[in-house]
């Protein structure tokens, strides 16, 4: 009996350390087309910060959170658990104004963006994770008074 137990324990083993091991579990056909049916995120200052606020406004969480890190990805991961617990819809916002700099793997964006509630100046940092522009943190700057806003729209 002691030997049929024995027996049953390193056959179960041996199954379990040989099938879970197994590197063919998802065939390569199956990730490579995951990956291309995800958006191509785009890859500089301007247009990631662009992105970043047009899938905010849109309540579009998950492509926020491919294009974030740090602090916005937490503000945009709270976002996505009150949007969870009380859907609103989307708001229509308007970036008037970006100006960016960059420097080595930084970057920051001076933005004046319009909304339901007037217009605002916002900084937006990012950083370079292998070789992704990422917003790291996005400060509001204030409300900005119409005559100080140019009148072309991007």
């Amino acid at each position: 009996m002691r030997n049929l137990l024995t027996v049953i324990v390193l056959s179960s083993g041996t199954f379990f350390l040989t099938n879970c091991n197994r590197e063919d579990r998802m065939p390569n056909h199956i990730g490579a087309e995951i990956t291309r049916l995800l958006p191509i995120l785009p890859n500089t200052p301007e247009l990631v910060v662009k992105a970043y606020e047009k899938s905010v406004a849109g309540n579009d969480f998950n492509y926020a959170r491919r294009l974030s890190t740090g602090q916005t990805l937490i503000t945009v991961n709270s976002l996505d658990s009150l949007f969870n617990i009380e859907p609103y819809g989307a708001t229509k916002n308007n970036i008037l104004e970006i100006k960016c700099r960059e420097k080595n793997d930084k970057a920051d964006c001076d933005c004046v963006i319009e909304d339901a509630d007037g217009k605002a100046a916002y900084k937006h940092f990012l950083i370079k994770q292998s070789g992704q522009w990422m917003v790291k943190n996005v400060d509001l700057l204030g409300p900005v008074a119409v005559r100080d806003t140019p009148r072309t729209h991007f």
